[in-house]
């Protein structure tokens, strides 16, 4: 259980100087409600006019006071200081309480040390344990009663009884009943995540924050939403998105900024998954008119898909004193945002490269084990791990002979079926719980601020930049640390014939001096152009095969010194980038009717060659054999044109 968080407890000589306050000042009774908040009403934002007693004679529900989520059970009793934002929700269907506005008038004798507002208790909340809740629900409910009968002596009444209700707190508190309120978290990481879903947030730091564990905060989400957390977190990203897409003339790139998830490839896949449709046509859905309609709303939470069916439902029903409309714009304590693990949406894998010859070892007193020096330091390893996680690079590790229990995605690429269900999102999602059920052996990773998490469940080994290392010294050092070395030089040996070949084949067909570029498109008017380090054949063709970039493609990215490996450009430069062939993914048919796409010589001459955009997304050494082949029978094919 956590303390309210505020400036100042009421410890028992606070609760002295109340006392002392009541009986010194002219109480003036305000009002005396009792509500029922069931279903989907509540209480939202509402601003207490006065101070007050809030009394619960059921439960459970959350109680926000300000920005902050508490747990409320039955007979929770509070006293809360003129100016509190309170809302009120039900969980268990309906809830049931009393509260009671009051005013104090202070005069000399109520205050014993000066009129210091520091030393005004009433201005800082309580919660009391009470010992006898039926007197309190009795003492609620007769002067409620008394307070719907007009008559000259209503004030006495309710006077008597607000007295009555003092005294016996007096009691409660004397007998250190004074209590906690719990911190409901699972609506602050809620809340949280509503605020914060653009930054890269773990669910070990934000389970941290609450002093819990991230298999306890898993515990909780399931407990209230039949979802865990990273689950809640990347469908509240995808619905984001998806606004986003719908209401703004945004690109995929930007969307996938805005929303935390970063790599826009990983977030088209995510968005196709979810919606069955394309970002493109989520962005062509609505007319201007329900854009303007949408436009004039309020800004509201953008998760709305229904999770379970409980009481978590986000509506918007109107107006009165009890207002209906859920507003999720809380955000924690300063303390959470300090204890989070963010990092920005930028290079999240390491300044260092790793090393690319084989990996320093030591002898370990295990016969199973021994120790490789790594970029974290030394690391005890499995000899022949065989339940490996790695991002990015499962195909490597098929043609070494291993298949790895969890990796990144396997969408359309060449080794989609031998590989199956094994797609946990990672690096982009880090889900602890997820790792550890696969029970690896071995986690080969690339960011090392995950380390010191993923290290508590099996032997890991950081590697920066593994996507973009070259792909044969990769797969050497990815050997190296399966046990699999002589297998890895078997396998580039075959590959490099494949590469004399293909290259032959290609001095044959007069193409050696001919140029390639490779360009995709995310969104019309969005260009991407790619170098010899990120996939879409650009190892192959610029690396190996000796095919020549264009001039500006070698200036701008594979020359450049802060090594871009691609460039995001607009489509007026297009041109600058043209070779006398295009390879790009099947996003190009978007343009074929874009004056200046077709006025490229490529087009024009009908060379561009479309991609499988699964195969060629991947580097590995099973998917660049598959595109050696499709390269050099597409080229020689298109090269007849």
């Amino acid at each position: 259980m956590l303390n309210l968080h505020f400036k100042a407890a009421w410890s028992s000589e606070k609760w002295d100087k109340a006392l002392t306050i009541w009986e010194n000042a002219s109480i003036s009774i305000l009002d005396i409600r009792h509500r029922l908040i069931e279903g989907q009403t509540s209480l939202q934002e509402f601003k207490l006019p006065a101070h007050a007693f809030l009394f619960a004679l059921n439960g459970p529900g959350i109680l926000r006071l300000g920005e902050i989520a508490y747990e409320m059970e039955r007979f929770a009793m509070l006293h809360l200081c003129k100016g509190t934002k309170i809302s009120i929700d039900a969980l268990g269907g309906w809830l049931d309480f009393y509260l009671i506005l009051y005013q104090p008038s202070y005069n000399a004798s109520t205050f014993t040390s000066g009129r210091n507002i520091e030393s005004n208790p009433l201005l800082y909340p309580l919660a009391v344990s009470v010992s006898n809740p039926l007197f309190y629900a009795n003492c609620f409910r007769s002067m409620h009663d008394q307070w719907q009968h007009a008559s000259n002596h209503r004030q006495l009444h309710a006077k008597s009884g607000f007295y009555q209700l003092v005294e016996q707190l007096s009691i409660d508190c004397k007998h250190d009943h004074i209590a906690a309120l719990p911190l409901d978290i699972v609506q602050n990481a809620i809340a949280f995540m509503g605020q914060n879903y653009h930054l890269s947030l773990t669910i070990q730091g934000i389970a941290e924050s609450f002093g819990i564990s991230s298999s306890q905060l898993n515990r909780l989400f399931k407990q209230k939403l039949n979802v865990g957390p990273l689950e809640y977190l990347k469908e509240l990203r995808i619905q984001a998105a998806k606004r986003y897409l719908e209401l703004y003339p945004v690109s995929l790139k930007e969307v996938a900024s805005a929303t935390g998830i970063c790599d826009e490839f990983y977030l088209s896949r995510l968005i196709k998954q979810r919606f069955n449709r394309t970002a493109e046509q989520l962005k062509q859905k609505f007319t201007s008119r329900m854009r303007d309609m949408y436009m004039e709303q309020e800004d509201q939470f953008p998760y709305t898909h229904s999770l379970s069916e409980n009481n978590y439902h986000y509506q918007n029903k109107g107006e009165q004193i009890m207002l209906n409309k859920w507003k999720s714009k809380l955000l924690l304590t300063g303390a959470l945002s300090v204890m989070l693990t963010v990092t920005a949406c930028g290079n999240n894998t390491g300044a260092n490269n790793a090393q690319t010859n084989k990996i320093p070892e030591e002898s370990s007193p295990s016969a199973e084990t021994r120790i490789v020096t790594t970029e974290m330091g030394n690391v005890e390893i499995p000899i022949h791990p065989q339940r490996i996680i790695i991002p990015y690079q499962q195909g490597d590790l098929l043609a070494l002979g291993i298949k790895p229990v969890g990796t990144s995605f396997n969408d359309d690429a060449v080794f989609q079926e031998e590989m199956g269900d094994t797609a946990i999102g990672i690096p982009w999602e880090t889900d602890l719980e997820a790792i550890m059920a696969l029970e690896p052996d071995l986690i080969i990773y690339t960011n090392e601020e995950d380390y010191d998490k993923l290290s508590l469940i099996a032997p890991t080994v950081i590697i920066p930049k593994l996507y973009s290392l070259n792909p044969l010294e990769r797969l050497t050092l990815l050997a190296d640390l399966v046990g699999k070395a002589e297998k890895a030089e078997e396998l580039i040996a075959q590959f490099h014939k494949k590469v004399a070949d293909s290259k032959l084949k290609l001095e044959q067909g007069g193409l050696m001096d001919k140029t390639v570029a490779l360009i995709e498109f995310n969104e019309p008017g969005s260009v991407f152009i790619y170098g010899n380090k990120y996939g879409r054949g650009g190892e192959l063709l610029y690396n190996y095969l000796g095919i020549k970039a264009p001039q500006k493609v070698i200036d701008d990215i594979i020359e450049h010194p802060k090594d871009p490996r691609y460039l995001e450009v607009s489509k007026e430069v297009m041109a600058d980038y043209q070779g006398d062939f295009i390879f790009s993914d099947k996003n190009w048919l978007k343009m074929e009717n874009d004056p200046i796409w077709k006025s490229l010589t490529a087009v024009k001459e009908g060379k561009v060659i479309q991609t499988n955009s699964g195969m060629f997304w991947f580097n590995d050494i099973l998917s660049l054999n598959a595109q050696l082949e499709f390269i050099t029978e597409q080229l020689l094919e298109h090269a007849k044109k």
